[in-house]
């Protein structure tokens, strides 16, 4: 599940990054998930006295190998390594490379999960592949106040006490490794990344707002003064409103003398005891019976109090009807 990608700098290669899908995880929950992906980065052996190291690396992440800024999934990162200088290269002397691991923290939204999820079920493999396009810059390094065995440390602008440091030399232009594609397996993804990201507790549920009605140009205010209505705790009003969206759905399929669910059935070619039918008929029935019904608690005492929860579910429960509605092909 390991791959990697060469580091070019003006033709040579001096170093690798590699990258190991099982290792990929979520963290952060749903206030602040982030996918974490895990990078091996190694820089190839240099002389002493002219080490290399990365400076800084952006990456961006994509679901198609030859994806673009517009395509990508979420805004790129950029790690700056220059504290400590921790991936820079060994010195030739040595049988070991200079290396470390680098994690890229990609922070999503909601509908950024609900993107890389939709695009992760439509490969029907194992294997979800994504994708990361690598920008480093390499520095060279003149390193100062460097300890030798041996030998007395060279005086230096600043004290031996305060330590080591370099002078960076910035290379104009690594070339960008080719896109690195990694590999996570299906259990790793549900077992490691979706329950960091909070997806096993909180999804994104998308519908289209306001709701498509053929012919309503009123559809859109109406909808308007529902949402209005109930962020200002107009309850009942934003109830009323949706029952002027469903009235404008039994005028547009003509279902003034029978359930809306039989038009539907016909257009759709249901039979009579078809479960989809059944369903909408319930659903629509149940819907506009509510929206109806007296609200007001005042007089006989029938009437009931509506709070937020009724009438956030009654908005949203008219919303989809009418994205549903409003999906159907023509008859």
């Amino acid at each position: 599940m390991t791959n990697s990608t060469l580091i070019n700098l003006y033709g040579q290669n001096i170093g690798q990054i590699s990258v190991d899908g099982t290792e990929v995880r979520g963290e952060g929950g749903p206030i602040n998930p982030q996918l974490v992906v895990p990078l091996e980065v190694q820089l190839d052996n240099q002389p002493e006295e002219a080490p290399l190291a990365l400076g800084r690396l952006r990456a961006a992440l994509g679901t198609d190998q030859n994806f673009s800024a517009a395509t990508a999934i979420c805004p790129p990162v950029c790690v700056d390594l220059v504290g400590g200088f921790r991936v820079r290269s060994g010195s030739t002397s040595s049988t070991s490379r200079g290396g470390a691991q680098v994690e890229l923290r990609f922070v999503l939204t909601p509908a950024q999960i609900e993107e890389l999820e939709r695009r992760r079920h439509m490969n029907r493999d194992d294997i979800f592949p994504f994708y990361l396009r690598l920008e480093p810059t390499i520095i060279g390094l003149k390193n100062f106040n460097v300890p030798i065995p041996g030998q007395l440390t060279q005086p230096t602008i600043w004290d031996a006490k305060y330590g080591m440091y370099a002078e960076p030399v910035v290379f104009w232009a690594a070339n960008p490794p080719s896109a690195l594609r990694v590999n996570v397996e299906t259990s790793t993804w549900v077992r490691s990344v979706l329950p960091g990201l909070g997806y096993d507790r909180a999804r994104l549920i998308e519908v289209l707002l306001p709701p498509r009605l053929p012919d309503q140009p009123n559809a859109t205010s109406e909808f308007d003064k529902a949402k209005v209505a109930l962020d200002v705790r107009r309850y009942e009003d934003s109830v009323a409103a949706c029952r002027g969206l469903l009235t404008m759905w039994k005028e547009f399929f003509g279902a003034d003398r029978e359930p809306i669910a039989n038009v539907i059935a016909r257009r759709q070619g249901w039979s009579q005891d078809d479960g989809r039918r059944q369903f909408l008929d319930a659903l629509w029935k149940a819907t506009t019976d509510f929206v109806n019904a007296p609200h007001h608690p005042e007089g006989s005492g029938q009437g009931i109090w509506l709070d937020y929860r009724e009438a956030w579910l009654t908005l949203m429960v008219t919303t989809l009807l009418s994205e549903y509605l409003g999906s159907l092909p023509p008859s």
